[in-house]
C-alpha cells in the first residue's frame, strides 16, 4: 500500500486526503481533469474505490473518464468494470484490485498523455 501511494504522489498533481475519522482515503488528483475530485480513493481498510459517475459534467470530464475505463481494460484486465461503469460509483475490496495495482497505476499515468 505504501509503494502505491507514493506511486500515485509522483504521478498525480496533488493528494487530497478524505475527511473520514474510522477509515482514512487519499485521492489522488490530476488538476487537468478536476483540482478537487478524483477518478478513484483508496482506503486505509484495503479498498479501492472508482468514481465514474462523478465525472459526467462536461466533454472534457467525460473524455478523461472514458479513457480511464479504455485504460484500465488494456493495463488491469482481471478488474471487472460494468458496462453501466458512467452512472455507478464502484468498491473493490483490497484482493480484487491490489492484484492489479500496477495495471492501475499506469492506467492513471496514462491518462496524462
Amino acid at each position: 500500500m505504501k509503494r502505491i501511494f507514493e506511486k500515485f504522489e509522483k504521478i498525480s498533481d496533488k493528494i487530497r486526503w478524505g475527511t473520514g475519522t474510522a477509515i482514512g482515503s487519499y485521492a489522488p488528483i490530476i488538476n487537468e481533469l478536476a483540482e478537487n475530485r478524483s477518478l478513484l480513493s483508496v482506503f486505509s481498510n484495503g479498498r479501492l474505490g472508482m468514481k465514474f459517475s462523478w465525472f459526467a459534467n462536461n466533454e472534457n470530464e467525460k473524455k478523461f473518464r472514458d479513457k480511464f475505463k479504455e485504460l484500465l481494460n488494456q493495463y488491469a484486465e482481471e478488474l471487472e468494470i460494468p458496462e453501466n461503469f458512467r452512472e455507478i460509483e464502484l468498491r473493490f475490496e483490497a484482493e480484487e484490485w491490489l492484484p492489479q495495482a500496477d495495471g492501475i497505476l499506469k492506467a492513471f499515468e496514462e491518462l496524462r498523455k
